[in-house]
């Protein structure tokens, strides 16, 4: 939803520039955290869809909550907190725009969320290759 929340440095803008750790090229990561995660067990119909054709890497970010209400959404801010998830990936650039098109439709973007890049911790055997990632997060 559109509305004003706490980031990084201060208040969010509507696009989530100020939320932002880095500028949009340095994505090469989706974090998520609700229906686009591969484990997802609610019925959504774009779960499996979104999921095919990505390498998901769990994953936490940091310094944000979980918000649950009609719908699962992330809060930024300066707290402790953070959200576990799934770092997608996929093989190269073509089908990765492919991919964060389609998360946008399916996120509403611009419009129900608001969307950052953000650092991402790796947890797993996953860590082992990069500690840390770029992602796109969508967020409240």
């Amino acid at each position: 939803s559109a509305g004003v929340g706490v980031g990084v440095g201060g208040v969010v803008d509507v696009d989530g520039r100020a939320a932002s750790e880095g500028a949009d090229e340095d994505a090469t990561h989706i974090f998520v955290y609700g229906t686009l995660r591969p484990d997802d067990e609610s019925g959504a119909a774009w779960t499996a869809r979104f999921a095919a054709g990505l390498e998901a890497a769990p994953a936490v970010l940091p310094r944000a909550r979980l918000y649950v209400g009609a719908y699962p959404s992330v809060v930024l801010d300066e707290g402790e907190g953070e959200v576990v998830g799934y770092a997608m990936s996929a093989a190269d650039s073509a089908a990765f725009a492919a991919k964060l098109a389609e998360a946008n439709d399916i996120e509403s973007w611009p419009g129900l969320y608001r969307r950052a890049v953000r650092r991402v911790r790796l947890t797993g055997a996953a860590a082992a290759d990069a500690a840390e990632v770029m992602a796109f997060v969508y967020f409240d």
